[in-house]
């Protein structure tokens, strides 16, 4: 479906489901009742994510809602359950561990918080510890772990949370709405980092969206760009009690 179309129906749902008028929408927002409506009966476009923000926000609604492609009271938990005791070894030198055939030792990248909001710095050449999980099988030996910085995906993700990736060698075709990814992105000012978001995409455009609200949806234009900007997969959480 194309996207403008995805949006309005969307809303029409969420409205129709809590029995909210478009008179009623625009008093929560401060929008033109006449401007919803010739969004609402497909007349224009939506014109600006701030109208998307307004409409998030007066209904209490994750931006996923708009751009996943599950409905608001049935979307599954983004993330994989939390990891009850795994063992945490802190310090850049292995553990010595005993039956390490039985084991995986995950590295802890160093991570910290840049400039731009929402995007994590992470440096694979210093290592804080190290996460000791059962093998399951050998595609553990490549997963890497880092501490969650900032609120973007709040609550699902807190901040000093030990996020778990495993690397993400598929298509971006292929991203699943109710996952959460590793994302490299450029910010305006040329500034590359990684950020932790759900994904989806949507006629050659990749939209990332975040859990907490205040954080607006970027959108990266997959034909501008020459490489896969899907770094990684989340596949476990461990938060410290």
């Amino acid at each position: 479906m194309e996207i403008h179309n995805l949006l309005v129906e969307k809303v029409r749902k969420i409205l129709h489901d809590r029995n909210i008028t478009q008179d009623k929408l625009a008093d929560m927002t401060g929008l033109q009742r006449q401007s919803i409506s010739r969004v609402l009966n497909k007349h224009v476009r939506f014109n600006s994510i701030d109208t998307l923000q307004k409409i998030a926000e007066a209904l209490d609604l994750p931006y996923s809602y708009f751009f996943g492609e599950t409905d608001i009271d049935n979307k599954n938990e983004p993330i994989p359950a939390i990891l009850p005791e795994p063992t945490v070894h802190w310090g850049s030198a292995p553990p010595d561990a005993a039956n390490q055939q039985n084991f995986t030792f995950i590295p802890i990248f160093e991570s910290r918080a840049a400039a731009t909001p929402a995007i994590v710095e992470i440096s694979r050449d210093n290592v804080d510890g190290w996460v000791c999980i059962p093998k399951i099988n050998h595609t553990e030996d490549t997963w890497h772990a880092f501490k969650v910085r900032g609120d973007s995906m709040s609550p699902y993700l807190l901040e000093n949370d030990l996020a778990i990736i495993q690397p993400y060698t598929m298509s971006p075709d292929y991203l699943q709405p109710d996952k959460i990814y590793l994302v490299h992105i450029i910010d305006d000012n040329g500034n590359t980092g990684l950020m932790l978001k759900k994904a989806m995409i949507k006629d050659h455009y990749l939209f990332l969206t975040s859990e907490n609200s205040k954080y607006e949806p970027l959108i990266i234009d997959l034909r501008k760009i020459n490489h896969n900007p899907i770094k990684g997969i989340l596949r476990r959480v461990w938060r410290e009690a």
